[in-house]
Protein backbone atom coordinates (compact mmCIF):
# COMPACT_ATOMS: atom_id res chain seq x y z
CA UNK A 1 0.00 0.00 0.00
CA UNK A 2 3.17 2.23 0.88
CA UNK A 3 4.52 1.87 -2.81
CA UNK A 4 1.00 2.41 -4.41
CA UNK A 5 0.50 5.72 -2.51
CA UNK A 6 4.32 6.38 -3.17
CA UNK A 7 3.76 5.71 -6.76
CA UNK A 8 0.85 8.09 -7.09
CA UNK A 9 2.75 11.20 -5.08
CA UNK A 10 5.39 10.57 -7.73
CA UNK A 11 2.74 10.77 -10.96
CA UNK A 12 1.25 13.71 -9.83
CA UNK A 13 4.22 15.77 -9.03
CA UNK A 14 5.45 14.94 -12.19
CA UNK A 15 2.26 15.44 -14.35
CA UNK A 16 2.14 19.18 -11.80
CA UNK A 17 5.74 19.93 -13.33
CA UNK A 18 4.91 18.63 -17.26
CA UNK A 19 1.25 20.89 -17.02
CA UNK A 20 3.14 24.20 -16.18
CA UNK A 21 5.72 24.32 -18.97
CA UNK A 22 4.87 26.69 -21.68
CA UNK A 23 7.19 27.07 -24.93
CA UNK A 24 8.23 30.02 -27.53
CA UNK A 25 8.68 29.33 -30.98
CA UNK A 26 10.21 30.82 -33.64
CA UNK A 27 10.06 30.48 -37.31
CA UNK A 28 12.12 31.79 -39.95
CA UNK A 29 9.55 32.85 -42.85
CA UNK A 30 11.91 35.21 -44.42
CA UNK A 31 14.04 34.68 -47.06
CA UNK A 32 17.40 35.28 -44.95
CA UNK A 33 19.37 32.95 -43.19
CA UNK A 34 19.99 34.18 -39.53
CA UNK A 35 23.82 34.03 -37.81
CA UNK A 36 22.06 34.36 -34.21
CA UNK A 37 19.26 35.00 -31.86
CA UNK A 38 18.52 35.76 -28.53
CA UNK A 39 15.28 34.92 -26.74
CA UNK A 40 15.02 36.65 -23.04
CA UNK A 41 11.93 36.15 -20.65
CA UNK A 42 12.33 38.23 -17.56
CA UNK A 43 10.48 39.07 -14.76
CA UNK A 44 12.85 38.99 -10.75
CA UNK A 45 15.02 37.88 -13.16
CA UNK A 46 16.27 36.97 -17.18
CA UNK A 47 15.91 33.59 -18.67
CA UNK A 48 18.22 33.82 -21.96
CA UNK A 49 17.64 31.25 -24.73
CA UNK A 50 20.33 31.65 -27.77
CA UNK A 51 20.46 29.42 -31.24
CA UNK A 52 23.32 30.30 -33.98
CA UNK A 53 22.61 29.65 -37.86
CA UNK A 54 19.29 29.03 -38.02
CA UNK A 55 18.52 28.45 -41.74
CA UNK A 56 15.38 29.41 -43.93
CA UNK A 57 12.43 27.47 -42.83
CA UNK A 58 13.87 26.51 -39.93
CA UNK A 59 11.38 25.77 -36.77
CA UNK A 60 12.51 26.66 -33.03
CA UNK A 61 10.63 25.28 -29.94
CA UNK A 62 12.03 26.14 -26.88
CA UNK A 63 10.13 24.68 -23.91
CA UNK A 64 10.52 27.11 -21.14
CA UNK A 65 10.95 25.39 -17.38
CA UNK A 66 8.23 25.99 -15.45
CA UNK A 67 10.48 28.10 -12.67
CA UNK A 68 12.01 29.90 -15.23
CA UNK A 69 11.99 33.03 -15.00
CA UNK A 70 11.64 33.44 -11.58
CA UNK A 71 8.89 35.02 -10.97
CA UNK A 72 8.47 38.84 -9.26
CA UNK A 73 4.36 38.15 -9.33
CA UNK A 74 3.80 41.27 -11.31
CA UNK A 75 4.91 41.13 -14.47
CA UNK A 76 6.96 39.60 -17.10
CA UNK A 77 8.34 40.56 -20.59
CA UNK A 78 9.56 38.37 -23.56
CA UNK A 79 11.95 39.65 -26.02
CA UNK A 80 13.49 38.61 -29.36
CA UNK A 81 16.74 40.12 -30.92
CA UNK A 82 17.93 38.87 -34.52
CA UNK A 83 20.96 38.84 -35.62
CA UNK A 84 21.51 38.87 -39.27
CA UNK A 85 24.80 40.08 -41.46
CA UNK A 86 25.30 43.11 -43.20
CA UNK A 87 21.61 43.91 -41.74
CA UNK A 88 20.43 46.03 -38.47
CA UNK A 89 19.56 44.33 -35.51
CA UNK A 90 15.71 42.78 -35.71
CA UNK A 91 14.87 43.59 -31.95
CA UNK A 92 10.93 43.51 -30.75
CA UNK A 93 9.67 42.30 -27.36
CA UNK A 94 6.04 41.99 -25.54
CA UNK A 95 5.10 42.56 -21.70
CA UNK A 96 2.38 41.06 -19.77
CA UNK A 97 1.44 42.77 -16.41
CA UNK A 98 -0.62 40.11 -15.14
CA UNK A 99 1.22 37.49 -12.90
CA UNK A 100 4.87 37.66 -13.40
CA UNK A 101 5.29 34.07 -14.43
CA UNK A 102 4.55 32.93 -18.32
CA UNK A 103 1.02 31.82 -18.96
CA UNK A 104 1.07 31.71 -22.54
CA UNK A 105 2.46 30.12 -25.46
CA UNK A 106 4.21 32.57 -28.00
CA UNK A 107 4.71 32.16 -31.46
CA UNK A 108 7.22 34.62 -33.01
CA UNK A 109 7.73 34.53 -37.05
CA UNK A 110 9.89 36.36 -39.30
CA UNK A 111 7.99 36.93 -42.28
CA UNK A 112 9.72 37.82 -45.52
CA UNK A 113 9.48 41.36 -45.01
CA UNK A 114 12.05 40.52 -42.12
CA UNK A 115 8.91 41.95 -39.35
CA UNK A 116 8.62 40.02 -36.57
CA UNK A 117 4.93 38.42 -35.90
CA UNK A 118 3.77 37.25 -32.52
CA UNK A 119 1.27 34.92 -31.54
CA UNK A 120 0.27 34.24 -28.24
CA UNK A 121 -1.77 30.65 -27.75
CA UNK A 122 -3.56 30.79 -24.15
CA UNK A 123 -2.73 26.86 -23.71
CA UNK A 124 -5.57 24.99 -22.19
CA UNK A 125 -4.20 24.27 -18.97
CA UNK A 126 -4.29 28.11 -18.32
CA UNK A 127 -7.87 28.81 -19.53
Amino acid sequence: MRIFFTAVLITCSMSSCIAQKNTVTFINQSNLNIDSLQIILSSANAYIIKHAEINIGDTLINVIPSDKPMSNNHDITVSISIYLKNHKVIHDYTYDDLGGSLITDYVISLNNDNKLVWEAKTSKKNQ
